[in-house]
């Protein structure tokens, strides 16, 4: 929330009812069902934009001074931690991947996302965790897992035993093709350990 400006929409989910609404990163919600928010606190926002699924909510939309009214419709988001899988390059080879978060479901979405790369004849990947804030420890040595054969992935060192904890690599799965991964002062987490 920016005090006297609105609520700004830094990220638009893909697939999500804001981006099927036609909203857009970077725009102002100004207003929630003819409420104005550009004195609400983000909590007090949040409250008004929630509601029962299949309902209808309207916004009002400030996009460089110009403001635009949109209805969505609420219904449950599903967020996807691999955002964008294409293929890139002048020869369009080259695998591109970008992982927004590390959660349960990521490593099912990382191993279908390659799958498909592969299909359409990738010969290198582009790994792109710009922007990834983590999540799961475990999520992460299991990614490693796939391009790491040998040795130990991570190891953990605690005050008491249950804390210390080691995870070593296996050679079965491991893929032998080149790699860039890109990164950012907000990779945290989970990314800094791949």
């Amino acid at each position: 929330a920016e005090a006297g400006k609105g609520m700004l929409l830094v990220n638009v989910i893909p697939g999500g009812p804001a981006e099927q609404g036609g909203v857009n990163a970077g725009e102002y919600i100004v207003s929630i069902d003819g409420r104005d928010c550009r004195n609400m606190t983000t909590d007090e926002a949040a409250g008004y934009l929630q509601g029962q699924e299949g309902s209808r909510v309207t916004l009002d939309l400030d996009a460089d001074g110009e403001v635009r009214r949109s209805t969505l419709v609420r219904r449950p988001v599903i967020v996807k931690s691999v955002s964008v899988v294409k293929m890139i390059g002048p020869g369009k080879d080259i695998g591109y991947l970008k992982m927004t978060s590390f959660q349960k479901s990521t490593v099912e979405e990382f191993d279908a996302a390659i799958q498909q790369l592969r299909q359409q004849g990738m010969r290198a990947l582009v790994w792109d965790l710009r922007g990834n804030p983590g999540g799961l420890l475990s999520t992460s040595v299991e990614l490693l897992d796939r391009f790491i054969s040998d040795g130990i992935l991570v190891s953990t060192k605690g005050r008491t035993a249950d804390q210390n904890w080691s995870y070593t690599a296996h050679r079965q799965g491991t893929m032998n093709i080149p790699l860039v991964l890109l990164i950012d002062g907000d990779s945290a987490s989970a990314s800094e350990i791949v």
